[in-house]
């Protein structure tokens, strides 16, 4: 495992490729030419992401995040709300997983190839977005990798591939080294590399959990829970090198340990978290974990250090029962994100945990990234605002600011939207519902309603260019209204099928539509009749869209084959250009439509004027650019691929500066559109949205009771700042008062001290000179010792010179005869040398003729033996003449029996030839037959499916009239309820109101009392503390001079001692008589004497630097000290900030609540009091008699032949309250009695900035 030093990567980075890649670039993202003319895209914003098993997001700072959306990787900074995106190329077909490295500096891609489908994981790099490691699975599997993951230090990766053949790799990154593999019979959703050790792996699944170790170049799994029980696990996460946490869907939270290398092993289990709500999702964070799952339960666990080893700590709750399916913290631990299954991501700040209520739903704030959960149904883009209006079978229907990239409203009705259409002006929706088709009013933050049309199952609608008209589709009709007057002016009838796409013209005098029998055809608003012949139908093409150029009156169609034709297959998309007396001209890209169950209406073309370009959608998720009008043979000059799946809608802002597609991946992508002259980008002038973007409708009451709230606080607030500004000045005058007692105390104590090391510095100048002294002594001892010693050596000295000379002269008579000797030596070598020759020159003559004789004898033996040879040779030939005659004549008889084999073969394939005709035309009869019966078989399901329609309808309007009959019965009942229930209302209302009036003064006096007590409580602890610090440093520097005092005096009295012990044995010494013992003594006293004065030496330095090192801890202490003073008194005036502000916004919080009780109780009064007069009136009505055949206060404006049971019962929303059909739901709209639905006849007006009434 362990690599040269020279081949090992940098710690925290992936080693990237010497040779360097020639990739291709993104599909859509060559560079221009220098003589390029037509139209750039360039990715701008993105809705939606796409949701994974492993991971769906990841932080890559503390404000960005990278998630999967269509077929690209996006970067969103939720701070400036911009994106970046990371492309795929060409050669890649497919997305399927991701994952970020612990340093956030590289993304791993699990990516499919178009070419053969095999797999790869590429490496990209955040900063540059260039890819910097391939690894390649070719040869080892044909599934996708659905999970991976990252060692800490950045060299290693695990990858999980998809079932049904499921694998887990261990890669090197650094050297693209595959070091282990192992082929598992369970799947495994995810998986996770141990931050503190790269071979310990854990992945989980529906009902397996593993622990993974990589030893001898290989996997080895274990079971931690050895099946105690059965779980089915959804999420896990490592908390330390020894600690695990596990979600399962039981909502149970297991904590795994393996402590001192030990094997992991179930520790404790945390049952019922989220309340039998599965968790889906856990991350680590430095005080514990949080997790999130069913519900929108959020919950955040703090570690402990006992047997329990987490705690709950708190509990939160989203506003929708929605599911959190993955969580991404940011590397600060101050934000976190959760991705929701209903296409939305979720902010959450963890940085104010401590303060935030658990039971309030504000705490989680909704990103502008998030999309429909569902199928989008339609897309319109309003003209004067920048705004984009989407409706979807979620039930819910969104308007998106896509400059200021932020959702403006969302409404969620009852029934699914099938078609949407925005005014021009964008103060208007009309909104088309499979019972009816309703027209809205766009307030500031919802939808109001302001007229009801009976239009059934309309699934296209569309404003004309002023805003005057708007046309409904119903099925094979096209009914045109009046946008103010709310009539119907008009019916358009002529197709034969189903209408998929409908264009006003220009000037809005006429309309082209589109139909699925393959008809296309303009229509004339004056006359309201169709202009043109029968002579543009193509009854084998299926038509989706259409779009109509203003500037050239052309029309573009887009449609699908029903059936193969010559040179067509059946579904094969084809783009067609249809002009007045031009002949039509057909392109067919080569995509085909893939066969599913019938979709909504969709729009994939859109024509922009500028460039010239006309932009097309096809099923396999691409963007094709055409030159416009079409040119013969005309090709796409670019192709971008944008969504997983089939585009939808494609659609151009009015001054064709955005591009807006839309795919059934539930993702909206926005491009900016360049258009580009010769190679350089053309500038335009763009639409002036702010001065159309402060533009609104308000409702009046809305208006009023917000000025009165505003008023009201404006009363508060003046009330607490002079209250404030009380509590200030009294405070500032205690903090001056106990600053000067602090002040006096701290003084005197600081003389005191001062007085006290005056004497301490006094004492040790006294020790310094008595020291300096006692060393002047010794040293002129010592000088004198010294002298005599020297005397003494030179006699010495002299006497063992003499001796030198004498053992010298004794080596040279040793030297002379030592060379005698090996003299002689010599001479007996070279005699015995010249015998051992004379010897070796006999033995060498008699082998030489032993040898001679062996050559003889052995070319005597080699004569023999060629003599046997040739004759076995002259045998072994006359043997082989006589097998190949044999051989010859079974080769004559084979050949005559193949000859009639090949002769009957012949035969027998004349009669097969011969069978073979016969089925064929059988088989031609069979499947004649066949098509026959397919197609009765067929004419007689249509006749079944029309038959149950109209049965199915025929109940319908049974079952309207019987429900509208039984709400007049209850209408009856009710009024006596409502009644009473307002006089229950007003009792409760007064209580309310003397309970909540006592209760906040009271609580208003008990804050201050403990805010009082706290501050009083911190102060004395904080003196406390600091005359503790005083008094040990006094007491400390008194032992340090003890110690001092002690060690001199001791220092003193052992060199007097040595001293004394070598004046006394240099006296005995002197007196002794023998010389050369003399001075063998005196070297052994200097010896002794020397070691000792070096040992004390060596002593004295070692208390020197003991000393100091001491010292200078002593210092570091109180620096520590002191540091810790102050950063403790900061930290005390941070929590009383932090508290003060907290206390505050709670009071303001808890007076807004009141407030709004208030105003929800007073506006339920009116409301009951409003419905009951109704009552009254239509319980008297009903007791004159029955005079109009619908139900009062509620008549339409189409003079049609639709029912009154259709309009008869049910309850209907404004904004958030349900009311009677009958009763008025707001001043802004009122419905009356005349037989003609006229517009409310209150004041409207529209006004920029502020919004007034409607």
């Amino acid at each position: 495992m362990a690599d040269d030093n020279k081949d090992k990567p940098k710690e925290g980075t992936v080693m990237e490729e010497k040779k360097e890649e020639k990739e291709e670039a993104p599909v859509g993202q060559q560079r221009a030419a220098a003589d390029y003319t037509g139209t750039s895209l360039k990715f701008f914003h993105a809705l939606g992401f796409k949701k994974n098993s492993n991971k769906n997001i990841e932080h890559v700072n503390d404000e960005s995040l990278v998630y999967l959306v269509g077929k690209h990787v996006a970067i969103f900074n939720y701070d400036n709300k911009a994106h970046r995106f990371i492309l795929k190329n060409s050669k890649t077909a497919q997305i399927v997983a991701f994952c970020v490295s612990s340093n956030r500096r590289y993304i791993a891609l699990s990516e499919k190839l178009i070419d053969d489908g095999a797999i790869q994981v590429s490496v990209y790099n955040f900063n540059t977005a260039t890819r910097v490691r391939t690894l390649s699975f070719a040869y080892l599997s044909k599934q996708p990798v659905v999970a991976m993951d990252f060692s800490r230090d950045n060299k290693y990766l695990v990858a999980v591939t998809q079932p049904p053949d499921v694998f887990i790799y261990l890669w090197q990154l650094d050297k693209a080294r595959l070091l282990g593999m192992v082929e598992v019979n369970f799947s495994c959703t995810r998986v996770s590399i141990s931050p503190w050790a790269h071979w310990k792996l854990c992945t989980t699944g529906t009902d397996t959990l593993r622990i993974w170790h990589y030893a001898d170049k290989q996997l080895k799994g274990m079971d931690p829970l050895q099946k105690k029980k059965d779980y089915r696990f959804t999420c896990h996460g490592w908390f330390d090198d020894e600690k695990m946490v596990v979600g399962t869907e039981e909502g149970d939270i297991l904590i795994l340990a393996g402590e001192n290398d030990r094997p992991m092993e179930l520790k404790k289990t945390l049952q019922s978290v989220h309340e039998t709500a599965a968790i889906w999702s856990i991350c680590a964070i430095g005080r514990g974990f949080v997790c999130g799952g069913d519900g929108g339960h959020f919950t955040l666990f703090e570690r402990t250090y006992d047997g329990d080893y987490f705690q709950l700590y708190k509990r939160f709750r989203m506003h929708e029962k929605q599911r959190i399916i993955d969580i991404s913290i940011s590397p600060n631990e101050e934000n976190v994100v959760c991705a929701v299954d209903s296409n939305e991501m979720v902010f959450f700040s963890l940085a104010n945990v401590d303060i935030m209520k658990s039971e309030d739903a504000s705490n989680f704030k909704s990103l502008p990234i998030g999309f429909h959960h569902d199928m989008v149904t339609a897309i319109d883009v309003c003209v004067q605002k920048s705004i984009v209006v989407t409706a979807a079978l979620d039930k819910s229907v969104h308007v998106w600011n896509y400059l200021k990239k932020q959702l403006e409203v969302v409404k969620t009705f009852d029934e699914e939207a099938l078609s949407v259409a925005c005014h021009p002006t964008g103060l208007r929706v009309v909104i088309g519902f499979k019972y009816r088709m309703c027209m809205f009013n766009l307030l500031v933050n919802d939808l109001h309603l302001c007229s009801d049309f009976p239009v059934k199952n309309c699934r296209e609608v569309r404003f004309s260019h002023g805003g005057q008209y708007f046309a409904a589709v119903v099925v094979n009709r096209i009914l045109i209204f009046s946008t103010y007057n709310f009539d119907c002016i008009g019916s358009l009838q002529g197709h034969s099928s189903m209408v998929k796409s409908i264009c006003w013209t220009k000037n809005d005098t006429g309309l082209v539509s589109a139909g699925f029998e393959g008809a296309v055809y303009e229509w004339k608003i004056d006359g309201m009749k169709r202009e043109d012949a029968d002579d543009n139908v193509m009854k084998s093409t299926a038509y989706s869209c259409l779009c109509y150029d203003d500037a050239t009156s052309m029309i573009a169609a887009i449609g699908s084959n029903k059936v193969a034709e010559a040179g067509a297959q059946e579904g094969e998309i084809s783009l067609r250009q249809i002009s007045k007396g031009q002949e039509l001209r057909c392109i067919k890209p080569g995509v085909i439509s893939v066969k599913q169950a019938p979709k909504t209406h969709s729009a994939e073309l859109a024509i922009c004027a500028l460039s010239q370009t006309i932009f097309v959608g096809t099923p396999n998720g691409q963007l094709l650019l055409y030159k416009w009008p079409l040119p013969e043979n005309a090709q796409a000059y670019q192709k971008y691929d944008i969504h997983q799946g089939e585009i939808l809608f494609v659609r151009l802002s009015p001054d064709e500066k955005y591009l807006f597609t839309m795919g059934d991946d539930n993702s909206l992508f926005m491009f900016d559109v360049d258009i580009i002259v010769e190679g350089r980008p053309v500038s335009r002038k763009s639409f002036n949205y702010s001065v159309f973007d402060d533009v609104s409708y308000i409702l009046q009451h809305e208006l009023d009771e917000r000025t009165r709230s505003i008023e009201s606080l404006r009363t508060q607030l003046d009330d607490v700042m002079r209250d404030r500004d009380k509590e200030l000045s009294r405070l500032k005058n205690i903090y001056e008062e106990e600053k000067k007692t602090h002040e006096d105390q701290f003084r005197r104590t600081t003389d005191d001290l001062r007085l006290q090391m005056g004497d301490a510095i006094a004492d040790r100048d006294r020790a310094k000179l008595s020291v300096i002294e006692n060393e002047k002594q010794l040293e002129a001892l010592h000088m004198k010792a010294a002298e005599e010693l020297e005397g003494l050596y030179q006699k010495r000295s002299e006497e063992q010179y003499a001796k030198y000379q004498q053992l010298k002269e004794e080596k040279d008579d040793l030297v002379v005869r030592y060379e005698n000797k090996i003299y002689k030596l010599q001479k007996q070598k070279e005699e015995e040398i010249m015998q051992l020759v004379d010897q070796h020159k006999a033995v060498t003559t008699r082998t030489n003729h032993e040898l001679e004789d062996l050559r003889q004898e052995k070319d005597r033996m080699m004569r023999e033996n060629d003599a046997m040879f040739q004759e076995m040779c002259m045998e072994y030939e006359m043997e082989l003449d006589g097998v190949k005659a044999e051989a010859k004549e079974k080769l004559k008889k084979e050949t005559e029996e193949l000859c009639t084999a090949k002769s009957q073969t012949a035969v027998f394939k004349k009669k097969f030839d011969g069978l073979n005709s016969k089925i064929k035309e059988l088989k031609a009869e069979k499947d004649e037959f066949v098509k026959m019966c397919a197609k009765k078989d067929k004419r007689i399901e249509d006749l079944e499916r029309s038959i149950s329609a109209l049965r199915l309808e025929i109940n319908v309007r049974n079952d309207t009239i019987s429900t509208s009959e039984k709400k007049i019965l209850e209408l009856k009942k009710q009024t006596a309820e409502l009644e009473k229930l307002r006089y229950v209302l007003t009792f409760k209302f007064n209580e309310l109101r003397k309970e909540v009036a006592p209760k906040e003064e009271q609580i208003k006096m008990m804050n201050e009392r403990i805010q009082e007590m706290d501050e009083e409580l911190e102060k004395v602890g904080i003196d406390r503390d600091a005359l503790k610090q005083a008094l040990g440093g006094k007491d400390e520097k008194i032992h340090v001079y003890q110690r001092n005092v002690k060690k001199n005096t001791q220092l003193l009295d052992d060199k007097e001692r040595l001293i004394s012990l070598l004046l006394h044995e240099l006296t005995e010494l002197v007196a002794e008589n023998d010389v050369k013992h003399m001075v063998y003594q005196l070297k052994d006293i200097i010896v002794k004497y020397d070691s000792k004065y070096q040992k004390e030496d060596v002593a004295n330095e070692r208390d020197k630097t003991q000393e100091f090192e001491r010292q200078r801890d002593y210092m570091e202490a109180q620096l520590a000290s002191m540091k810790k003073q102050s950063s403790r008194k900061e930290e005390h005036l941070r929590n009383d900030n932090v508290r003060k502000t907290g206390e505050n916004a709670l009071l303001v919080k808890e007076i807004n609540d009141l407030r709004h009780e208030k105003k929800v109780l007073a506006t339920k009064l009116a409301l009951t009091e409003m419905n009951l007069k109704e009552a009254k009136a239509l319980a008297a009505q009903q007791q004159r008699g029955p005079s109009s055949p619908t139900p009062a206060g509620y008549s339409t404006g189409l003079n049609s032949k639709t029912p009154d049971s259709m309009y008869g019962g049910g309850t209907i929303d404004h904004g958030g309250r349900s009311t009677a059909w009958g009763s008025a739901p707001s001043r802004a709209t009122t419905y009356g009695h005349t037989p003609s639905p006229a517009p409310s006849r209150q004041s409207g007006k529209l006004v920029k900035g502020a919004t007034r009434s409607l």
